[in-house]
């Protein structure tokens, strides 16, 4: 009998994710709040890191100070990753304590997300978000799927269906900044200025999909872990 092919982890559901930064100057990592709420009963101790040559590591999970950091193993994984500046890692959780990460090398993808992730640093927004907001937040993660065909996974804009659209009125954004599995972007938004036409992401959507490689027939969910940070987490749905 043939042995078993063992599932590799890009083949595991996704049972939620959140993206983190690793500072030059911070010995620790944070752990995105909403996603701690959602499983902090299972995540406590050492975790597993896979990343995308199945490199394996770990690194300890723990509470300090009613906050959860990332602590023994963080700095490892600045030497190994030949970390320089800023950089931002994902973490996908697929249960066990058992993490698909992405690392981006490129520390100049992070300026946007930055600016989106710490909105008071930020010029554009009106509306710093203050130290109590972000320890008790009351925002619902919204969640939006959109279906790719040939001209949405191919072509320079994506239209959005209509609810996702009113989110995006609603905050007035002109720019959205969207972290798929292997490459962040700042799409346009394009709000049309007059009836009912449907909101579009603009700029690098296209891009976007080439570096993630989301075809035609996918369907994608992004994800708004934050209420006023232009940011959505977008992954491809497993059927």
């Amino acid at each position: 009998m043939a042995p078993r092919r063992q599932t590799s982890i890009k083949e595991m559901k996704t049972l939620g994710w959140f993206v983190t930064f690793h500072r030059k100057r911070k010995p620790f990592g944070k752990v995105e709040e909403d996603f701690w709420n959602d499983f902090k009963d299972e995540l406590g101790g050492i975790w597993t890191l896979i990343d995308e040559k199945e490199n394996k590591h770990e690194l300890k999970c723990e509470v300090i100070r009613e906050e959860p950091l990332l602590t023994d193993g963080w700095g490892f994984l600045r030497k190994f990753y030949g970390m320089t500046g800023d950089h931002s890692i994902m973490f996908r959780y697929v249960g066990l304590r058992l993490f698909d990460i992405t690392v981006w090398i490129n520390p100049s993808n992070l300026k946007s997300i930055d600016e989106a992730t710490n909105p008071s640093r930020s010029c554009g927004n009106p509306n710093p978000v203050s130290p109590s907001e972000n320890r008790r937040p009351s925002y619902t993660k919204k969640v939006f799927k959109v279906v790719l065909n040939e001209y949405k996974a191919s072509g320079r804009q994506l239209s959005l269906p209509v609810e996702f659209g009113d989110h995006l009125r609603k905050r007035r954004w002109k720019t959205l900044n969207i972290c798929g599995p292997v490459e962040m972007v700042k799409c346009s938004i394009i709000i049309p200025s007059e009836g009912r036409k449907s909101v579009k992401l603009g700029k690098d959507w296209k891009f976007f999909c080439y570096k993630n490689q989301f075809v035609a027939e996918d369907e994608l969910e992004f994800s708004f872990p934050h209420d006023r940070r232009n940011l959505a987490h977008v992954m491809k749905i497993e059927n």
